[in-house]
């Protein structure tokens, strides 16, 4: 592996490991459903006129038909979000009564930015590994049609007179263009990478890979003329197969007119929601349910804020060793698209195989609903393990303001 040019420092082996890579226990935190909703253009694919709490609720829903777990047993529900005002908290409950859980099972919220997905999974895992609660889902949503940049929160000028606090502030697309100027990656480097997440999510779209994930959506669409009708949503609407290295070369950059950053290489905007039910193993067992797979750890790091995207390479090789593993044991690697830059960095510095990384395309192909992506990634890791008969996987995404967050995830 390359050296990593900040340090971080690595927790010992013996430090808090719960779980063991290989070794099933009735205290392991297992998966026994992931799944999601189609991920949607913003404001222009079949969610536009979809709010947050019925997407979610629609995964909701499904997670209970799907399992046939009895909802009042489900203790507490944590749900990631970004951009919605007072952090999606009211929606999200309406949207598991709507769901049919009951008033007893309880709902939170929380912000981690472009992880909040997947902290919610691991703040439901983490609470199941110390005995708070039996049962509980970990989910994520995000209507950018609705709620992307709908507000804005003052900053203190007083805090921005140290350099690193105003790096904070950097738009993302910056940080980007930092990203790529720094460490050397070419704009040919990320319209590369770009055409390949495209192509590969049109080959599993065609083959029919995501139907196990995806939970079809009827919702209401409301046309041009403001007539609505009622349709079903049940396809990723963002991919584009015909996208080529020579046509995305002469999209313009975005940020700076010398950038390499543009639309073509950067996360779509997008809509979309996802649920992870998890529970111990010997619940799991005593309810007669599926077994996915388990979580194993995670680990969140902090990174400078200006070359925010840098976070997975950092997030990464801690999850992993705190999993008692090396990088190489990794099978799949499912790394957050937030800016082709970032992740080709990653790939890069980490010296992943190519066809460990995103094996069904990411999020410039499909969307990167913020509050959503982190589990959507579990949802997506789990059926590829078993398709391609592998053990062993990575969840992993930058944050903004400079930090990254990885999981290392187990298939039974």
């Amino acid at each position: 592996m390359v050296a990593l040019p900040y340090p971080i420092s690595l927790p010992t082996l013996a430090d808090a490991q719960l779980t063991r890579v290989g070794v099933k226990s009735p205290e392991d935190v297992v998966v026994v459903s992931a799944l999601r909703t189609a991920l949607t253009r913003g404001k222009k694919g079949g969610f536009k006129d979809v709010l947050a709490d019925e997407l979610l609720m629609n995964v909701f829903k499904a997670t209970i038909e799907r399992t046939g777990i009895d909802p009042a047993l489900v203790q507490d529900i944590t749900v990631g979000n970004v951009c919605a005002e007072g952090g999606l908290a009211t929606p999200s409950r309406m949207a598991a009564l709507a769901a049919g859980f009951p008033e007893t099972t309880a709902v939170s919220t929380l912000h981690r930015q472009c992880s909040s997905g997947l902290q919610a999974c691991v703040q439901i895992a983490s609470a199941i590994q110390c005995g708070l609660i039996d049962i509980g889902i970990g989910a994520g949503v995000e209507s950018m049609t609705a709620d992307y940049f709908n507000r804005r929160t003052p900053y203190s000028d007083k805090l921005s007179v140290v350099p690193c606090v105003a790096d904070c502030q950097v738009p993302m697309g910056y940080t980007s263009e930092n990203v790529a100027l720094e460490y050397g990656i070419t704009r040919l480097d990320q319209d590369r990478f770009s055409v390949e997440s495209h192509r590969k999510a049109h080959l599993a779209q065609q083959e029919g890979r995501f139907k196990q994930e995806i939970v079809p959506c009827t919702v209401t669409s409301i046309d041009k003329e403001g007539n609505r009708k009622q349709i079903v949503v049940a396809e990723d609407d963002g991919i584009r197969p015909d996208s080529t290295v020579e046509t995305l070369s002469k999209i313009r950059a975005a940020f700076g007119e010398n950038g390499t950053t543009t639309a073509g290489n950067a996360s779509q905007i997008s809509d979309g929601a996802a649920a992870v039910l998890l529970m111990k193993r010997k619940t799991a067992q005593k309810l007669n349910l599926p077994i996915l797979g388990k979580y194993v750890t995670s680990a969140s790091v902090g990174v400078p804020p200006r070359v925010m995207g840098v976070g997975p390479a950092y997030a990464i090789p801690v999850a992993v060793e705190r999993a008692g593993l090396q990088l190489s044991d990794i099978d799949i690697y499912e790394i957050n698209e937030a800016f082709a830059s970032q992740a080709v960095y990653t790939v890069k510095v980490l010296e992943i195989p190519d066809e460990k990384v995103n094996p069904n395309g990411g999020a410039i192909a499909f969307g990167h609903p913020l509050g959503c992506t982190g589990s959507r990634q579990v949802a997506t890791l789990f059926p590829e393990l078993k398709r391609q008969n592998k053990r062993l996987g990575v969840t992993s995404m930058c944050i903004g303001s400079g930090m990254g967050m990885a999981a290392v995830w187990e298939r039974e």
